[in-house]
């Protein structure tokens, strides 16, 4: 099923209605949510997981104007400029979710080490978040640097090198937000 097509279910048939890392891939969010909430039973729950990339490093170790800045800056210029937004904008989500009938919201920030640096368990869930990145970030940037920003092939296996060479040191102290 194409979740932002009409449903074709007319009744409210699910408990959970759950999402995952759909940013970037949604035009018409506020549609979705219409949907959503339509073909929830009375009580039931929607769930959206979303990666924020935005680098956060509070200690100074990231070096200025570093790759993973630009890198998180250029896909997410682009996908606003495609009109499917990959950024987190929580006030705009929640006012949606609102028009669209919600009306309890509970908004869960989990800091993810973009590697294994954090200590702990944060250190097993960074090197877990860095190999997935590493793997997924060419398929996450290669469309949209080459289509939307004219960029061409090289420049944007430049830039992907030059962020995995960033994320791999782990004297870098980055987060993003889960």
């Amino acid at each position: 099923m194409d979740i932002e097509s009409e449903w074709r279910d007319t009744r409210p048939a699910y408990h959970l209605i759950f999402t995952r890392m759909l940013l970037g891939a949604i035009a018409n969010w506020q549609r979705v949510y219409h949907e959503v909430y339509a073909h929830l039973q009375p009580g039931g729950w929607f769930e959206q997981v979303e990666i924020d990339w935005t680098p956060r490093c509070r200690d100074g170790t990231l070096p200025p104007n570093s790759a993973l800045e630009q890198w998180a800056h250029e896909l997410a210029s682009a996908m606003h400029d495609a009109g499917r937004p990959i950024t987190v904008d929580t006030a705009h989500i929640q006012a949606m979710l609102s028009h669209a009938g919600f009306v309890d919201f509970n908004e869960q920030i989990i800091e993810v080490g973009y590697n294994g640096w954090p200590e702990g368990h944060g250190r097993e869930i960074g090197r877990w978040f860095n190999l997935g990145l590493c793997e997924g970030i060419h398929a996450l940037t290669i469309g949209p640097l080459t289509r939307l920003r004219g960029w061409n092939y090289s420049q944007v296996d430049e830039l992907i090198n030059r962020v995995k060479e960033e994320i791999r040191n782990r004297k870098h102290h980055v987060v993003c937000h889960l």
